[in-house]
């Protein structure tokens, strides 16, 4: 198992603004894989669940 890749997370939504650019460091730097788009959201995992994460299209930065 690497230790510096995250193994488990649960449904975190985090607001960006340049959804792009987090989307390629959790997918490139994390080795996140992308499990679903919606007009608002891009939803990506770390594990076998659905989804781990997902990135909000927002003006700023923000947690929800």
């Amino acid at each position: 198992m690497d230790h510096s890749r995250p193994d488990k997370l649960s449904h975190v939504v985090l607001n960006v603004a340049d959804i792009e650019k987090q989307e390629r460091f959790f997918i490139d730097v994390l080795g996140f894989r992308l499990t679903d788009s919606t007009a608002r959201m891009d939803f990506i995992r770390c594990s076998s669940y659905h989804h781990s994460v997902a990135l909000a299209r927002a003006q700023g930065p923000g947690l929800n």
